[in-house]
């Protein structure tokens, strides 16, 4: 088996202050077995893809901007596309809220039998310190339903930085259909569904809200209204309702 046989994927929408650091700090953790590292650019007009694409030759932009799972599905199309004997395909936002530095966890407990690994934020060894409240709960209650679904003990439905074995991924591409946040819940509904007795594992990851990240970062929790709060959590019941609904449990 190739040594090189690890896909990292960053999806990414004008994260010019962080996706150079992110994409550095991948490079590094991942060493010899990073044989295809992608990044879809979600229709970034900041710059960030030129910045991107000076630490990979495989960034996918998006005509226009499509959301988060957008972003998500045409990345994971294009390493379908260049697969040369990749085993594990990794999940990594470029906004900088993931320690790039667990990557070697992720991928020892890939090679070591698990078919999908979350970085969990709710883990109950994860700093949960900074986070919002409205968020403990929207996470609490989308954990909630993917427990009672899949039977995995998952803390956390809504990681973005997580693994899969290639083999149980790859059959379920073609279907993703969520565009925005919700993406986490439907690839793992699909790989459940693709495999019921699929090995799930959770490492711990610091749950990183707190200022200082990037300027981005800290505009969009500053300037959060109570209706943005309500829809993020209306948005990920109907993606999980809505996935259940495709793959045919309910």
């Amino acid at each position: 088996m190739s040594r090189k046989n690890i896909a990292v994927f960053v999806p990414m929408h004008d994260e010019r202050e962080t996706i150079g650091p992110t994409l550095e700090r991948v490079i590094a953790a991942a060493g010899d077995r990073l044989g295809l590292l992608v990044v879809a650019d979600d229709a970034s007009t900041d710059g960030s893809g030129r910045i991107a694409a000076l630490h990979t030759d495989h960034v996918v932009r998006l005509p226009r901007n499509g959301g988060n799972g957008a972003a998500t599905r045409a990345a994971l199309l294009h390493i379908a596309a260049h697969d040369d004997g990749i085993a594990h395909v990794i999940r990594i936002d470029g906004d900088g809220q993931h320690d790039p530095s667990l990557l070697p966890d992720v991928i020892a407990r890939l090679d070591g039998g698990a078919d999908v690994v979350v970085c969990s934020r709710f883990h109950a060894l994860s700093d949960v310190s900074h986070v919002p409240p409205d968020r403990r709960l929207l996470n609490a209650s989308a954990a909630l339903w993917m427990r009672e679904i899949t039977g995995w003990p998952v803390s956390d439905a809504r990681s973005g930085f997580l693994g899969f074995r290639w083999s149980l991924l790859k059959p379920v591409v073609a279907s993703l259909r969520t565009e925005r946040y919700g993406i986490p819940m439907e690839l793992l509904l699909r790989v459940w569904r693709q495999d019921p007795s699929a090995r799930y594992a959770e490492i711990p990851h610091p749950a990183m809200y707190q200022p200082g990240i990037s300027a981005r970062l800290d505009r969009k929790y500053r300037d959060e209204t109570l209706a943005d709060k309500t829809a993020r959590m209306d948005e990920a019941f109907k993606v999980f309702i809505a996935t259940c609904r495709s793959i045919g449990i309910l």
